[in-house]
């Protein structure tokens, strides 16, 4: 929508951009050069969307915004946790455009798209509060803490529903049956099998500093859950793959 060189941008602005939590970090500002250079918006922005279009109706309507430089010449990006903490929701407004227009799966690069895969890392952690054991009223701002990480749990837990259901849909489209394959991958650190593993994992605090121990545990529970997903399993047997082995973590918080 910018006209942006994303070759020449580095992902350290990208990863800033994701982690500029508002009132703690500043926004990082993109220019918008779609008024300097001469392009065609692609056909799925410029075709007419009726009042029954929901969700991908009014995402058209703000993107069209970004095509005038002239109005919109910067853009300030913060922390998605504010909108979509999972980064899914440009995805859904994707196939949104999809089943509105299943004309685009014969052009272009979608004419060879036959697996759709979503794997969603849903690693919020849950800080068990003592308040509730108390009678003194907790403080301002330990509440609006614990109050924005609630909003962004259910807000997320809205999102996988709504991806699960616009899968669904998706599917029973006569132009994508038996054209593509969805998957939709869910991993969160309270799937594993025992209670004390989710509940180390659960603990671990929202930092930009973990230690190199943790991270190790990190990676191997990643591993972990991804290969116990039954979805996941499914895509593997669909591909003819075989699972690797499992990376190293510690035995205190893997076994």
């Amino acid at each position: 929508m910018l006209d942006s060189d994303l070759g020449a941008y580095p992902v350290s602005r990208a990863v800033a951009a994701s982690s500029a939590v508002l009132g703690v970090l500043t926004p990082i500002a993109l220019n918008n050069y779609s008024g300097e250079y001469p392009t065609v918006p692609p056909p799925w922005l410029i075709a007419p969307y009726g009042p029954n279009a929901g969700a991908a109706g009014r995402q058209i309507a703000a993107l069209k915004l970004f095509l005038n430089s002239t109005n919109y010449p910067y853009l300030h990006l913060v922390d998605g946790g504010v909108s979509d903490n999972l980064g899914l929701r440009v995805y859904l407004e994707l196939l949104s455009y999809l089943g509105l227009n299943p004309e685009l799966l014969h052009q272009g690069r979608f004419e060879k798209v036959r697996k759709v895969i979503f794997i969603c890392v849903n690693a919020y952690v849950h800080d068990e509060k003592s308040w509730d054991h108390k009678a003194k009223t907790p403080r301002s701002i330990p509440v609006a803490i614990a109050a924005d990480a609630v909003t962004m749990r259910d807000y997320s837990a809205d999102t996988l529903a709504w991806l699960a259901a616009a899968i669904e849909k998706l599917r029973s489209y006569p132009d994508l049956r038996n054209k593509l394959d969805f998957y939709s991958i869910d991993l969160s650190f309270d799937q594993f099998r025992e209670q004390s593993q989710a509940a180390y994992f659960l603990s671990l605090p929202t930092t930009f500093f973990l230690k190199s121990p943790v991270v190790d545990d990190l990676k191997a529970a990643a591993h972990t859950l991804l290969y116990q997903n039954p979805d996941f399993k499914k895509l593997m047997t669909d591909l003819g793959a075989s699972s690797t082995s499992l990376p190293a973590g510690r035995a205190g918080a893997l076994k």
